[in-house]
């Protein structure tokens, strides 16, 4: 049976076989292969039919006769046929399958027509055999461009139908994904990336990106083989080639807004200095010219550093010595000593204050390590227990065990002084 049309965007019509063959026929078939946008025969619909979907396909018809099957058509509709038959003129499909093609044409056994009718094959040729009879020759066949057509070389129509027939006979057809869950799982595709990017530097997530990408082009080419199923890869790899341009774009922006505040912080605070806002090289590329203004700025910084710790140091020496001095002259001198005294020793503890600054500044944070009082209290406690004991003196340990400021009091035997921690 065949789905035709007479002219140009014309109604499509069923054409049976001629009654005497129809009459003699084991089963009937329709012979139609969907071509996509592109014009590849990529899959047929096993049901269709003008109104309804009443027309096994071709190769399915044959199976049955092959296997002593009873025929699949649908003369009698089901209640989706019913449904679409409210459209009686228009072409009514059902359960499309993706065609496995074992290979490119020519890829299964032909052997000319006439010499079957000549008797020139070899004996048991066609034993435990299904034989398709079409025409191959060039100018007479209908000629299907399929994925597998290498070289612009198409297969022949009869050779389509011996690939549906196989695939068919060996359940090896293949069901598109529906759209909503082949929707979920490229969301879930696209969003995977996320996991690496910002943990990543720029190269390894860029290399990561394109195994990633390459692994689901992979997954893709092996899933119809594996499970029979078909995702559409597209929408998925596009986004995955595309998501590591649209995050560089987004941390190159971010890193110029920062640039640029450090730029103005340092140029209103280091008005002064003669390197700031000016590139040491010419540069063609601003962001390139932005690191260059905030790396000479963050120079200028450090030497300013630098001068404050020298002061420090200067004042926190250089000065507290000779104070020092002088309030040691002044013990011997009581007369100088209630003038001077005073301010001479807030000067030292200024000079004091200073050198402790300094020390500060120069430490190191990345050696600081937390330590737990409570604990170093107890040890401390327990190193001094045995010469207290000797001076017959007693140690009292107060410490906070809540975050209420409860005390818990820990006596040590015989005392005389208390010692708090």
């Amino acid at each position: 049976m065949l789905l035709e049309s007479t002219r140009v965007n014309g109604q499509i019509l069923e054409t049976l076989p001629l009654p005497s063959l129809a009459s003699a026929a084991a089963d009937l078939g329709r012979v139609h292969a969907v071509l996509d946008e592109d014009g590849i025969a990529r899959s047929i619909y096993l049901y269709e039919g003008v109104g309804a979907p009443v027309w096994q396909h071709f190769s399915r018809a044959m199976l049955n006769v092959a296997n002593h099957q009873a025929s699949q058509n649908q003369f009698q509709p089901n209640a989706n046929a019913q449904a679409e038959s409210n459209k009686p003129f228009s072409l009514a499909r059902q359960q499309q399958r993706i065609v496995n093609f074992l290979g490119p044409p020519g890829h299964f056994l032909s052997i000319s027509y006439a010499q079957v009718l000549s008797g020139e094959f070899n004996k048991g040729l066609f034993n435990n055999k299904i034989v398709l009879v079409g025409a191959t020759a060039s100018g007479m066949n209908d000629l299907l461009s399929t994925p597998v057509s290498g070289l612009s070389q198409p297969m022949s129509g009869v050779e389509f139908h011996a690939n549906v027939l196989q695939s068919i006979r060996a359940h090896s057809l293949i069901t598109k994904v529906k759209p909503t869950f082949s929707l979920l799982i490229s969301l879930i595709t696209v969003l995977l990336p996320l996991l690496w990017l910002p943990k990543l530097s720029p190269l390894k997530g860029l290399l990561c990106t394109l195994l990633y990408g390459l692994l689901m082009g992979l997954i893709a080419a092996i899933l119809p083989k594996l499970l029979g199923l078909w995702v559409a890869p597209s929408a998925a790899l596009l986004s995955i080639l595309i998501a590591y341009p649209v995050w560089s774009w987004r941390k190159l922006d971010a890193a110029q807004k920062y640039l640029d505040f450090e730029l103005n912080y340092l140029q209103r605070n280091l008005m002064n200095a003669p390197s700031v806002g000016v590139v040491p090289h010419r540069q063609y590329d601003n962001f390139d010219a932005r690191i260059e203004q905030v790396r000479a700025a963050s120079q200028q910084l450090r030497y300013l550093k630098d001068d404050k710790k020298e002061m420090l140091a200067f004042i926190s020496h250089d000065i507290r010595a000779p104070l020092a001095r002088a309030v040691m002259l002044l013990d011997g001198d009581s007369a100088m000593q209630q003038k001077l005294i005073t301010p001479l020793t807030q000067a030292h503890d200024l000079a004091e204050d200073f050198l402790h600054t300094s020390r500060a500044e120069m430490l190191d944070k990345a050696s600081f390590k937390e330590i737990d009082l409570a604990n170093l209290a107890h040890q401390v406690a327990d190193d001094a227990f045995e010469s207290a004991n000797k001076k017959i003196l007693r140690l009292k340990e107060r410490l906070a065990t809540s975050l209420f400021g409860c005390k818990a009091t820990l006596d040590y035997c015989t005392a005389r002084c208390l010692i708090s921690c």
